[in-house]
């Protein structure tokens, strides 16, 4: 029976053989995919891999990479026009809406009610008016 020989793996150099930063290897090293006990922070990695194990961590690599791709492709939302007036006019401060409810915040009587919180923001906005003129 022939043994096959294990050779001492950093991240930077097993990264090399994989085709990949090793940024991104250490983020699949710390997966379940890649069956290597984490070392945890501020740990270093040192794999002793074969040549077959060598080829199923880039199997299950390049598993794991497009397992990723396809979770941030299912995440990533197109913008339509719609959305991105929205979102403008949420940074121009347009959906700032009055505060409906009247009540006062909390039980102490010292703090603004939700008019009091009303009557600042047009006082904000009357200065920022004057500011600008």
């Amino acid at each position: 029976m022939i043994k096959m020989a294990k050779v001492e793996y950093s991240t930077k150099s097993l990264s090399e053989e994989i085709g990949t930063t090793p940024k991104e290897l250490r983020k699949f090293l710390r997966s379940d995919m890649s069956g290597i006990e984490s070392v945890g922070k501020g740990g270093r990695y040192t794999i002793g891999l074969t040549a077959t194990q060598l080829g199923k961590m880039k199997k299950s690599f390049a598993k794991w990479g497009e397992e990723l791709e396809a979770k941030r492709a299912a995440n990533a939302q197109p913008l339509t026009e719609q959305t991105e007036i929205d979102a403008l006019a949420m940074i121009d401060g347009e959906n700032d809406a009055p505060i409906e409810n009247d009540e006062e915040i909390g039980d102490d009587a010292d703090e603004p009610t939700d008019a009091d919180l009303n009557m600042i923001d047009e006082e904000i906005e009357l200065d920022e008016d004057e500011i600008e003129a």
